[in-house]
């Protein structure tokens, strides 16, 4: 028989203040619990870029192999995160090649991450996401003690704003102008959304 599986989608990409790290929270579509996901520095820019649509001048290697994938026309059929051990996710990716379905082993940040890349659902056995969800109707900001409700247009868009900015401060630090003029075109987007959003 079968297992039962769940859908996530990425909520949330909160960095430390360092932006050395992140903690990801997949949520579960058309339910109220949520996976935390926690994801190195590289792997934070890689998400934050797929998050905001906020792409680097050249692709990065997630981007690379997705793109390798898509000019021979294999697709990816779907990430499935299927196991925890010892505090690590354990994830697959799944390949539709010649009319064949090929798994693959993979970090579950890269499973994530080759998912929104390439458009494929975020699955998650019902077993591992009901021992180890958080089950809330919202997130609670730490600093405020306030539940933020991740499906309403004005916390997604001051959430992305807030990481475009960071991102944006580093890509100065870093002398990638380039770049960081390309993140404040879409910051200036999102403020202007944000503002015309109905209070």
């Amino acid at each position: 028989m079968e297992k039962e599986k769940r859908e996530l989608y990425v909520a949330t990409v909160s960095p430390d203040d360092n932006m050395k790290s992140a903690i990801v929270s997949l949520k579960e579509t058309g339910g109220n619990r949520y996976l935390l996901l926690k994801v190195n520095e590289t792997d934070m820019n890689s998400i934050i870029s797929e998050f905001t649509g906020v792409y680097y001048p050249q692709p990065l290697l997630y981007s690379l192999f997705a793109g390798c994938l898509e000019m021979l026309k294999i697709q990816m059929s779907r990430a499935l995160i299927y196991k925890i051990e010892n505090g690590r996710f354990y994830a697959y990716i799944y390949l539709k090649v010649d009319g064949a379905l090929i798994r693959m082993d993979a970090r579950t940040s890269d499973a994530v991450l080759m998912a929104m890349r390439m458009k494929a659902p975020i699955l998650i056995y019902e077993d591992v996401l009901a021992a180890e969800a958080l089950r809330q109707e919202g997130i609670k900001d730490v600093k405020t003690g306030v539940m933020l409700q991740p499906d309403t247009d004005e916390f997604l868009i001051s959430d992305s704003i807030e990481l475009l900015q960071k991102a944006l401060d580093k890509a100065i630090n870093m002398e990638n102008y380039e770049l960081a003029a390309q993140l404040q075109r879409e910051i200036e987007k999102q403020q202007q959304q944000k503002n015309q959003a109905p209070q």
